[in-house]
Order: structure tokens, then C-alpha cells, then sequence
């Protein structure tokens, strides 16, 4: 996983029933801060602050909404980088 977005919760894996190793790389720090974002964008979209998808006109409100929380994830993680 690139250095770039680490796992968020990052984890060594565990083993199975059967004894087999199971590796879990956990939730992406793009997925987390996404997932973080997305209450807030639900929030204003519902109460008609915000209009989401403007990176894709065409996408419906549901897709748009999701975009948006990318595109903040995204920002994030730029940020981050620079912040380095």
C-alpha cells in the first residue's frame, strides 16, 4: 500500500480456524477520512447548503455526495503530504 494512504487502522492479521495465517491490511486513511466526511455532507446537503457532485454535473445526489467526501479525503491526504 502506497506510503501515500496508509491503513488507517492498520492491523498484523490473525490467524483462521484451520491455523492459516490471515493478513489484514485494515481500512484505508482515504476511507476513513471519507468516511468521517460524509455525516457532514449528508448534513448541509439535507438542509439544501450544499450541492453536492460539482465535479460531475450529472451524477445523482446520493453519487455526488459520495464524490465529494472522495475529493475531501483526497484534499486531506494532500495536505498531509505537504505537512511532512
Amino acid at each position: 500500500m502506497s506510503g501515500d494512504n496508509p491503513p488507517a487502522f492498520p492491523n498484523n492479521g490473525s490467524y483462521g480456524h484451520s491455523g492459516q495465517y490471515l493478513p489484514e491490511g485494515g481500512m484505508t486513511l482515504r476511507d476513513w477520512f471519507a468516511g468521517q466526511a460524509i455525516a457532514a455532507i449528508i448534513t448541509v446537503t439535507s438542509a439544501g447548503q450544499h450541492h453536492p457532485g460539482r465535479s460531475k454535473p450529472d451524477a445523482s445526489t446520493l453519487e455526488g455526495m459520495a464524490l465529494d467526501a472522495y475529493e475531501l479525503a483526497d484534499a486531506m491526504l494532500a495536505t498531509r503530504q505537504q505537512e511532512k
